[in-house]
């Protein structure tokens, strides 16, 4: 069982949390190495995750999450050059590291994630280092990803590819359906930059949670979850600072949404490999020697599908690609001896030329036959209140949506959105100190998109509010913690549900 190393220095009655800090040093998936638990180095820890933006369902996204440590670093066993410290060798960026409390038997996770750096702080008086790390955002914001022409899909099915494309693990994600479906979509690119296109296209809500987990919230989550469309817990004056601002920002009374509708086109050539100049010298594989391979990347100018194996004939004979010994195809015909295999993307394709001949060759010819979608014309869909404009003036959103293509959806995004914002919206922030024992296993168990009730008597304000985004300071040596919340007001995104609510009085129709 952990220990307390730092109890109470005020005047309190209950039993303190225990603090737990640990670092996967040798980097084999546990936390039980010798060294892994460093909680009684660590003086002060700050942790944050979620949306800076105040409001609900705007393109504001949540940010990486991030965790801060300031360690006791006697002898120096945080500097990565000290060779006689016990860790020498395993200071390394990208380890595991993770932040529990355990509060009255049960252990609420705070931060899962990965060093990014590590700074040691050799002061005379005091030697300490800083331990920076950095959640799955970050891993995600740089994974290249690779996901085949998907049609007919939801967004929850979307980014589940995604991740399995990035490597992510399968055990470590909440993914809800989704409620708009994707008649085409595809996925090239940075992990993170595709969710957030898919962010934008469904409304949804993506972040990684106190445990690590990916977290993709649909744009109905907050309607339909028991946490969400029930307080979980009332604050009556006890936050020690609170912000409060009501302005124009929040405000749009006139929405756009592009539409772009696809058109599939018969069977055809969609990419050719061409001479360089005139030259003979083809792009991407000029040349091959004896049971060499080579790998290249197709790029296509829109969505393809039903790509043709380049080993099947076509035209009578011919195969989608050509060698010979010689480059301007004097020599012996080699394509015998050479295979071609294609894995198709959606806007491109890996290509993999190998040569099992007997003689070397260049390889004078290659194309890749498939079906495109086309673009049609780009409309736009448009919502808009007179009443809004006639007393905010007019304020546009263009949603940035990209596999928007039926107008009847689009058109009901926008009502949609329109609804949310067409009116004034108060952003807030609330920090709250673990004063006494009932709000500190509040401020321990709340978490990102919980339903919380503020009443702040002097503000008159009396209202729910979800949490976007937490930002936790706490000090070991006093075991002080505050934790700010940025929230929105529940009242914003109260909709009308089959056999609960009155539409109209008190709700609107969700989407």
């Amino acid at each position: 069982m952990p220990v307390n190393q730092f109890p109470y220095t005020f005047p309190i009655s209950w039993a303190g949390p225990w603090h737990m800090v640990e670092v996967d040093w040798d980097n084999d998936g546990t936390f039980v190495g010798a060294y892994d638990d460093i909680s009684t180095d660590v003086m002060y820890v700050e942790v944050s995750r979620g949306k800076d933006e105040r409001l609900p369902y705007d393109r504001i996204k949540a940010n990486t999450g991030r965790m801060a440590l300031t360690v006791k670093n006697t002898g120096g066993k945080y500097n990565p050059e000290n060779s006689g410290g016990v860790l020498y060798g395993n200071l390394l960026p990208r380890r595991p590291a993770r932040f529990r409390i355990e509060y009255d038997g049960v252990v609420y996770e705070q931060f899962y994630g990965y060093i990014e750096n590590i700074i040691p702080h050799p002061h005379k008086s005091e030697q300490t280092a800083r331990i920076l790390c950095v959640d799955g955002m970050d891993y995600l914001s740089r994974a290249d990803v690779h996901v085949v022409l998907q049609e007919d899909q939801y967004s929850g099915t979307l980014v589940g590819l995604l991740l399995d494309s990035a490597g992510w693990s399968a055990t470590k994600r909440s993914i809800d359906t989704g409620i708009s479906l994707f008649s085409i979509w595809y996925g090239y690119g940075k992990g993170l930059d595709e969710i957030r296109k898919l962010e934008d296209s469904d409304l949804g809500f993506f972040y990684i949670d106190e445990s690590g987990n990916a977290v993709w919230e649909d744009r109905h989550y907050r309607l339909v979850t028991t946490r969400c469309n029930t307080s979980q817990a009332t604050f009556t004056d006890s936050m020690v600072d609170i912000t409060y601002m009501e302005g124009a920002r929040s405000i749009f009374n006139e929405v756009r949404c592009p539409v772009t509708p696809h058109t599939l086109e018969s069977a055809a050539e969609i990419w050719e490999m061409v001479d360089v100049a005139g030259s003979n010298e083809l792009v991407g594989v000029p040349f091959l020697e004896i049971g060499q391979s080579k790998t290249f990347w197709a790029e296509f100018t829109n969505f393809a599908k039903n790509i043709v194996d380049p080993m099947v004939a076509y035209n009578g004979a011919n195969f989608n690609y050509r060698a010979n010994a010689a480059a301007d195809n004097s020599g012996a015909d080699a394509t015998g001896d050479v295979t071609c295999t294609i894995t198709p993307f959606a806007k491109s394709a890996k290509v993999v030329v190998t040569n099992n001949g007997a003689i070397s060759c260049y390889i004078t010819s290659l194309n890749i036959r498939g079906q495109v979608y086309t673009d049609g014309r780009t409309v736009s869909a448009k919502a808009e209140d007179s009443t809004s404009q006639s007393i905010y003036q007019q304020r546009t959103m263009v949603l940035e949506g990209e596999y928007f293509d039926d107008m009847e959806t689009a058109e009901s995004m926008c009502e949609y959105t329109l609804s949310l914002r067409k009116d004034p919206q108060p952003e807030m922030t609330l920090t709250m100190m673990n004063s006494d024992a009932t709000l500190e296993e509040e401020m321990l168990k709340r978490k990102i998109s919980d339903r919380i009730t503020v009443v702040h008597t002097d503000l008159g304000v009396n209202d729910d509010f979800y949490i976007n985004k937490t930002h936790s300071r706490w000090n070991a040596n006093a075991t002080r913690m505050t934790t700010t919340w940025t929230v929105a007001r529940a009242d914003d995104e109260q909709y009308w549900t089959l056999g609960t609510s009155a539409l109209g009085s008190t709700t609107r129709l969700a989407f």
